[in-house]
């Protein structure tokens, strides 16, 4: 094996932020997006699965008090407000029931996309709503609507996970005017058996994406995050076009990638893989930039976007908090966010905010294996023991891997 320290310019630590205070809430926050000092909090105030519900609350951000309340008739996911600040739109996802027949689509109270009119005064805030029933092929009367984005044209795009599918809707006039399938990947060279060993020998063939975060890269590009909910994922990213073509898709690199680095989750190997949660896209001077968040690799990848091809190039791992959801740029101050939901006070483990901040040089990673013989990159984790002997450097794989393995490694520094 050969690996390499790493020291590539990017992103480094960002500074620690101070905590405004907290607000009581009946019900379970599911996600907010801000206007003009205002916070759109969506809030799950569901029964149960069939008895959906939620509201919409708008809270003053400096004075920490709920101005004006909208009943969503249903159960909210993800949120957004357009670039101009004129509309709000919520995905009312009426998720299913994965206990009930185990999981098995389709399942009543279909829901449907939420446009806000942000016109006037909170008080002032309409709801309309826009029917998605009747769009996909799979499960058409309950399309299930997971994730939200909006581009600079006000049309926003829809991810309809468990169905396979994507709907763009025109926000002024609540029309849809296009929706497609996500369509099939097939998958060579990963991890498809969950033994204590990464070996990637297997494959998967015409695996549906089911994305699951979606984000617009451009007025007529948007990047999904290709996680898998019901029958599908396929452990990357793709980059669509507004009439429903692939400009990319990641195929097994960002697999790969984790691998390189040591964040590989193996025991995730029968199901989906590193699960690519969400993605978002800031414009950092020159640098047009994706993230993509691994949920179960915990750790988010950069790439920078390019005007001349349609491939991405991979720039760097971020690590992140355990199941890494939430993300966020902020290109004005060089900063990223990242929000890790897995809160389990029993295993010492809580949902943490990370901030990066570019730099002149980065913390992270410090080890990545090269590739072998085959251009497959060589699997490495659970370092335990480090020694050198001669000039040469050797780690080893402790107990927690089923086969341990002797590492070779070479060291190799470079500049910014």
């Amino acid at each position: 094996m050969v690996c390499k320290a790493y020291n590539r310019v990017y992103l480094g630590c960002g500074s620690k932020p101070l905590p405004l205070g907290t607000l009581a809430l009946e019900g379970e926050p599911t996600s907010v997006a801000i206007k003009d000092g205002l916070a759109l909090v969506c809030i799950n105030t569901s029964k149960d699965y069939i008895d959906a519900n939620g509201t919409l609350l708008v809270v003053d951000i400096a004075t920490q008090t709920v101005q004006h309340s909208i009943p969503l008739g249903g159960q909210p996911d993800s949120t957004a407000i357009s670039p101009d600040g004129k509309y709000g739109v919520i995905a009312i996802e009426n998720e299913r029931n994965e206990d009930l027949n185990d999981g098995a689509m389709p399942q009543s109270t279909p829901g449907y996309l939420a446009i806000i009119d942000l016109v006037g005064k909170p008080k002032d805030y309409r709801l309309r709503k826009v029917d998605l029933v009747g769009l996909a092929d799979l499960f058409p009367e309950d399309p299930e609507p997971e994730y939200v984005d909006i581009n600079t044209m006000n049309v926003a795009a829809v991810t309809l996970q468990e169905n396979n599918h994507i709907v763009l809707v025109h926000l002024p006039t609540g029309d849809v005017i296009n929706h497609f399938s996500s369509g099939f990947v097939d998958l060579v060279n990963v991890d498809t058996v969950e033994d204590g060993v990464i070996r990637l020998d297997g494959s998967l063939q015409s695996g549906p994406r089911e994305p699951d975060g979606l984000k617009w890269v451009s007025s007529f590009q948007f990047a999904t995050a290709d996680e898998g909910d019901y029958k599908g994922g396929t452990r990357g990213y793709t980059i669509f076009n507004v009439l429903g073509g692939v400009s990319y898709t990641a195929g097994n690199s960002m697999e790969h990638e984790l691998i390189r680095h040591g964040h590989y989750p193996e025991g995730r190997s029968e199901n989906k893989g590193n699960e690519p949660e969400n993605t978002t896209y800031g414009e950092f001077g020159s640098d047009r930039l994706l993230f993509v968040g691994s949920e179960r690799g915990n750790a988010v990848l950069v790439y920078q976007l390019n005007f001349w091809n349609n491939e991405p190039d991979f720039l760097q791992l971020l690590p992140a908090g355990v199941k890494p959801e939430g993300m966020l740029t902020i290109p004005k101050r060089n900063l990223f966010v990242v929000a890790a939901e897995e809160d389990d006070e029993s295993d010492g483990v809580r949902s943490t905010i990370t901030i990066f901040e570019r730099g002149a040089t980065s913390f992270y990673p410090t080890v990545i294996s090269a590739d072998d013989d085959l251009g497959r990159p060589i699997p490495w984790y659970a370092l335990s023991g480090l020694a050198s002997q001669d000039g040469e450097v050797f780690a080893v794989v402790d107990s927690f891997a089923k086969a341990s393995r002797i590492l070779k490694m070479a060291l190799a520094f470079s500049s910014p």
